[in-house]
């Protein structure tokens, strides 16, 4: 999957903060069923908040990079306990960076 700019990172994050958290992987970790999960979510919506259950950051961190490469997704963020994950789809592909004048470049 293209790893998408860091304008359409940034711009991915903007859209995400307005997301709860749809999914959750509990404490069994990253299961067939969770990957089922958020591939079927991922159809419907490109950009979809998951809460992950691990306490620690490491863990949580691996389950976000072992989730990206099985879906296959981007891996936009992970602040705390909840990873927010992009799939273009060919309804809703990538976005390009808002043109406005007002904004500053790179």
């Amino acid at each position: 999957m293209n790893q998408p700019t860091n304008s359409q990172l940034r711009q991915l994050r903007s859209h995400a903060t307005k997301l709860k958290a749809r999914l959750a992987i509990g404490r069994a970790g990253l299961t067939d069923a969770c990957v089922a999960q958020v591939r079927h979510a991922l159809q419907h919506a490109s950009l979809l908040k998951v809460r992950v259950g691990a306490h620690d950051r490491d863990a949580i961190d691996e389950i976000g990079a072992k989730l990206a490469e099985q879906v296959p997704c981007v891996l936009v963020s992970r602040v705390g306990f909840v990873l927010t994950v992009f799939s273009p789809g060919p309804n809703n592909p990538l976005a390009e960076p808002d043109s406005d004048p007002d904004s500053h470049p790179d």
